[in-house]
């Protein structure tokens, strides 16, 4: 009897093994064919908590997760690794946390899903790590450098690459003249997709570019002799973003690059999925030079150029809360492919706070909206401050230079915008244009000159600026718009009537205005004879010097003291280092030119 019993026992685990096997098997379908299954009842939840605190050291976890069906586990964070993946019923989910290296709490999610339709998820909240000591190392990198090498000195030169995985938090990584393709793909991206292959910064580290292609020893860096370039080209298959930055935020730190060039992306097409980075969505749609999420980045002497996007934003996408700020820079050629609707040119800010000082943004299009630069984000503000820069000969069908939409924060001092060109026949704005509609846009313009802007629609007085709505604002001071085009007739500021605008000490059309806002009598401006040539005069971009004698632009501006006490009434406050200087540096004390150059 026993022994038929235990023939009985082994066979009834044979079944249950065969069984089991079968529910595996048929779940592992579900994840080709979800909308196959429809489990009846599911029921599947994540511990007594909705968040799991863990400690800034790697450890292992575990958390019960109640179920009646079989399930897949998942984590949305390259520091979480489960060990766990899946499970037939109830059973606890292990996993393990990597040492947090940043001095911030940061998040994670687990997901457990039976079908799409059916899932839980669970925060994984670390905390701080420790502050960082006050020290650093150095990497040094040359086109024929080794993965090898220990990058530590330029004669052990190691590859960009491996730099980049050696260096922590507050490194530097010199990089000798040359260009340099990327060989690794993004966090979480296609092994087999050369489109998923970046330079991806993870941390908060300098770059610097400009040394000699044979540097040793005590080398320093020249960028006007010695060009470092990052390019997204690879023999004709391209990067969909050169650089992709997922560094944390960590107080006092930022990302920076010098010397540096970045060219030869280019986007994925219209349709293309998204990328998930540490639970971000990084689009491949967006950004051909690259993209920037969350991180405190700035660019100083470095030129994003020649990038491509078969949709939107050839140059740099700028999501997620993140800071950049471009210092003696240019963003120049980055044109969009798709024959309509593609938006964002030069820069798209989607809900950042963008900084262009002493830069140039030229030459930049796309067949959408915003040529140059595209600020929008449905809920949150886009925030882009100019101070001593020029916007110019960027195209796009609507919105060629600046384009500011919903909930955007503009201002400008001390800049150029010339020769900008919008091709649709209505509702264009070639230099400047804002929308509102429900929310509200607001756009200053300090000590600036618009000129030489075309809107070549038939229909469209706007070649200057365009205010689409009665909730934009729009401040003009110490300004002139003037010598701008739309529909083949002067057109420098078109807004509808309900739009009341200030105009102060400022040059609008043919008339100047005083610190009132009322027509100075007796005056007239003339920008063929009042305004020179777009030119070289100095400086990162090219500006228009006032010439002619009398100028009323000349005598009728304001004095550097009320220029100084202006920017003292913005948040942030502007400083005296840039209101009371003109686009070439040169002093506004003792003057009281109109526009962004003395004279």
């Amino acid at each position: 009897m026993f022994y038929i019993m235990n023939i009985l026992q082994k066979k009834l685990n044979l079944f249950r093994l065969i069984l089991g096997l079968i529910v595996i098997g048929a779940f592992s379908c579900v994840e080709e064919d979800l909308g196959s299954f429809k489990p009846k009842d599911p029921n599947m939840v994540f511990g007594d908590a909705d968040t799991v605190y863990v400690s800034k050291d790697a450890a292992d976890y575990k958390v019960m997760l109640t179920s009646n069906l079989p399930w897949r586990v998942k984590s949305d964070a390259e520091w979480v690794t489960v060990n766990t993946k899946q499970g037939l019923e109830s059973d606890s989910v292990s996993f393990s946390i990597a040492k947090n290296p940043t001095t911030s709490v940061r998040t994670a999610r687990l997901t457990a899903w039976i079908t799409q339709e059916y899932e839980n998820v669970i925060i994984i909240k670390q905390e701080a790590g420790d502050p960082l000591p006050d020290i650093s190392n150095d990497y040094y990198v040359k086109v024929d450098g080794s993965a090898t090498n220990d990058g530590l000195s330029w004669e052990t030169a190691t590859t960009l690459d491996n730099a980049l995985a050696l260096a922590e938090t507050k490194d530097q990584i010199h990089i000798a003249a040359g260009t340099y393709n990327p060989t690794v793909v993004a966090t979480g991206g296609n092994e087999a997709s050369p489109g998923d292959l970046t330079f991806e910064i993870k941390k908060n580290i300098t770059l610097t570019g400009g040394y000699p292609a044979n540097a040793t020893t005590g080398a320093t860096a020249d960028p006007a002799l010695h060009v470092t370039t990052l390019s997204g080209n690879m023999s004709g298959q391209f990067a969909y973003h050169v650089i992709t930055v997922t560094a944390p935020v960590e107080e006092g730190l930022k990302i920076k690059f010098e010397n540096i060039n970045i060219t030869g992306g280019k986007s994925a097409a219209n349709g293309t999925a998204n990328l998930s980075i540490n639970g971000l969505n990084y689009p491949r749609l967006n950004g051909g030079a690259g993209v920037i999420a969350r991180a405190v980045v700035e660019f100083v002497n470095c030129r994003i150029h020649e990038n491509k996007a078969d949709h939107h934003t050839p140059g740099l996408y700028i999501f997620s809360g993140a800071q950049v700020t471009f210092i003696n820079c240019s963003l120049d050629k980055n044109t969009g492919t798709s024959a309509s609707g593609a938006n964002g040119g030069a820069i798209w800010n989607d809900g950042s706070t963008v900084y262009f000082i002493n830069s140039a943004v030229s030459y930049n299009g796309n067949s959408g909206v915003g040529g140059g630069i595209y600020a929008y984000n449905a809920s949150v503000p886009s925030k882009t401050y100019m101070f001593n820069t020029t916007l110019d000969n960027n195209y796009a069908a609507h919105k060629a230079g600046y384009y500011g939409r919903e909930n955007s924060v503009g201002l400008m001092v001390n800049c150029t915008v010339y020769g900008n060109n919008s091709t649709h026949a209505t509702n264009s704005g070639a230099g400047i244009c804002l929308y509102a509609n429900a929310t509200t846009t607001r756009f200053d313009i300090i000590s600036s000159t618009i000129t030489g802007n075309v809107s070549v629609g038939t229909a469209d007085p706007s070649g200057g600026i365009r205010v689409n709505d009665a909730n934009c604002t729009l401040n003009i001071y110490n300004s002139i718009i003037s010598g701008n085009l739309g529909g083949g007739n002067p057109g420098d500021i078109y807004a509808p009537a309900s739009v009341n605008y200030n105009k102060t000490y400022s040059v609008i059309s043919g008339l100047i205005y005083d610190g009132s806002g009322n027509e100075v009598s007796g005056q007239a401006f003339d920008p063929t004879t009042m305004l020179g040539a777009f030119a070289n005069n100095g400086g990162v971009g090219y500006t228009c010097l006032l010439t002619g004698s009398p100028n009323p632009a000349e005598t009728l501006g304001m004095t550097s003291a009320q220029l100084s006490t202006l920017g003292l009434n913005f948040e942030p406050a502007i400083s005296d280092d840039v209101t009371t200087f003109d686009q070439l540096g040169k002093t506004r004390v003792g003057k009281t030119s109109i526009g962004a150059c003395v004279k």
